[in-house]
């Protein structure tokens, strides 16, 4: 979600040129991650990464480092969420776009520059792993908190 359009604009744009308009090696890594608030079970987070390496591409004992955007939804109720996995689920597909936000109005979608994904992946927080690509999504503090059992696997929102 983006507050700047043109922004939003210009980011999608470049992805396209970049990935095309199917992102067919799924360089951009997609996670939801459940179960991030044991005070608010319905909140998730959404965590949009660059694709990890391949087996092949991987170098032994180097370090590298990845930029990524995480967004906390805040839902009430996991209707939407359940619904987008059922649907997900069953065609194995979804699009990948901007939505603007302005003020207090419903998000405005910019369809016209979406990306065909077919990679996602679904965790709760409880099973992310240490070396997961989705412990950034819950940050060091949750993380450690998750690793003891606060919480019964729950982390702090």
């Amino acid at each position: 979600m983006f507050t700047n359009e043109d922004a939003a604009r210009k980011i999608f744009a470049r992805w396209r040129e970049r990935f095309g308009e199917v992102d067919k090696k799924d360089e951009i890594y997609m996670a939801i991650l459940r179960g991030i608030s044991g005070d608010h079970p319905t909140h998730y987070r959404v965590l949009i990464t660059s694709g990890l390496p391949s087996d092949d591409e991987k170098t032994a004992g180097k370090t590298f480092m990845m930029t990524s955007r995480m967004q906390t939804m805040h839902a009430e109720s996991d209707v939407n969420l359940s619904r987008f996995l059922d649907i997900y689920g069953r065609s194995q597909a979804y699009l990948l776009l901007p939505a603007i936000l302005k003020g207090g109005a419903e998000p405005e979608l910019i369809p016209e520059l979406a990306i065909l994904k077919r990679g996602l992946s679904v965790k709760h927080a409880s099973e992310v792993k240490e070396h997961d690509v989705e412990a950034m999504a819950l940050g060091p503090e949750q993380y450690r908190d998750q690793q003891q059992g606060i919480g019964r696997g729950a982390t702090r929102d």
